[in-house]
């Protein structure tokens, strides 16, 4: 699936800024915490993980939705949003660490 203007938008402005330091081309590790399933990714990917599992882990905790500019008005949309967007990058790690 192609990613959409307002996909790249919201990659632009919650996922880069906080993506690890130094920005790299290579892979990253991610797991799904229930089945502890593990799969490497690129570290854009990795980071959206990053950003699912903090908002629905914490459920959606002040500081949570600070760290990733969510309102508590729009924070359901961005966490539906970066799910989307995983699904679209990468259908694997959305069936085995997302869904």
């Amino acid at each position: 699936m192609k990613l959409t203007d307002a996909d790249k938008k919201f990659l632009a402005t919650h996922i880069t800024p906080n993506m690890p330091r130094p920005v790299f081309d290579g892979t990253m590790k991610v797991s799904n915490p229930f089945t502890s399933e593990t799969i490497e990714t690129t570290p854009q990917i990795a980071t959206l993980v990053k950003m699912i599992q903090d908002l629905s882990y914490n459920d959606f905790n002040p500081r949570m939705l600070d760290k990733w500019g969510c309102k508590s008005t729009n924070c359901v949309s961005k966490f539906d949003r970066a799910r989307m967007i995983v699904m679209k990058l990468d259908r694997n790690v959305y069936y085995k660490v997302i869904d």
